[in-house]
């Protein structure tokens, strides 16, 4: 296992496109359970079929390249109510930890060791109602935050908060859109000192980091740290075109 991730509050992101050569596709098929092997092909166009190979493929390949010491055939996952996915304990003695999203054009898979992690990433689309979702699913600190932002970085602030929110939901297992309206900036966001769309922040228990990737995609990850070592914790991303 790479010796980073033995550090206390290592998170390793991996961030790669959903577009890989025909012979990268096919490799990656291989290793697909018959499950999700009937996944793959029960989608109607290929493009989206090829997505989902690639987004299972290539986060096997990953976890046994550079975690798990194992051939990615070895790789099986499970997964828990919510279809939060996890490793089996017989090939996962250093209790490695993954959690993977895509959204258009990239997927992003975060991997650590002995934590409660998720993972989010969104690209940046135009939004109508807004101000509708932010009022239905944000905290009052997050309204409050949100009303002082100026009218053309409101759809950054929309993003850098809800990719927050749905990396938090994903990192306890719960469905989509549960408990959205916790909170995942501080006070002392309303001053007006911290970044909108890249920083780190502790909320809490929990440790989020956020990211513009491409400068069209907004990442978030959230971890649940313990206390008096939260300056331990440490991000790095790595951007791969084929693995």
């Amino acid at each position: 296992m790479n010796e980073l991730l033995l550090l206390r509050g290592g998170i390793h992101v991996w961030v790669a496109p959903l577009s890989m050569p025909y012979e990268t596709i096919c490799n990656y098929k291989d290793l697909l359970s018959m499950e999700e092997l009937r996944k793959a092909n029960s989608f109607q166009f290929e493009k989206d079929r090829n997505k989902y190979i690639i987004g299972k493929g290539l986060t096997r390949t990953l976890l046994s390249r550079f975690y798990l010491n194992t051939d990615a055939r070895q790789v099986d996952f499970c997964y828990g109510k919510n279809g939060k996915p996890f490793l089996k304990e017989e090939i996962n003695p250093n209790r490695v930890v993954f959690n993977v999203s895509h959204s258009h054009e990239l997927v992003t898979i975060a991997v650590s060791v002995d934590k409660i992690l998720g993972i989010d990433v969104e690209y940046l689309r135009h939004i109508d109602d807004l101000e509708a979702i932010v009022f239905r699913f944000f905290s009052e600190i997050e309204k409050n935050w949100f009303g002082k932002i100026p009218k053309e970085k409101t759809l950054d602030a929309f993003y850098f908060m809800w990719t927050r929110k749905e990396a938090y939901t994903k990192s306890l297992g719960m469905g989509l859109g549960e408990n959205l309206v916790t909170s995942v900036i501080t006070n002392g966001h309303l001053s007006g000192k911290d970044s909108i769309i890249e920083e780190k922040t502790i909320v809490s228990e929990w440790i989020f980091f956020s990211y513009r990737i491409q400068n069209q995609y907004q990442l978030s990850i959230a971890v649940k740290g313990k206390k008096g070592s939260f300056d331990d914790y440490y991000c790095n991303l790595f951007y791969y075109e084929s693995v």
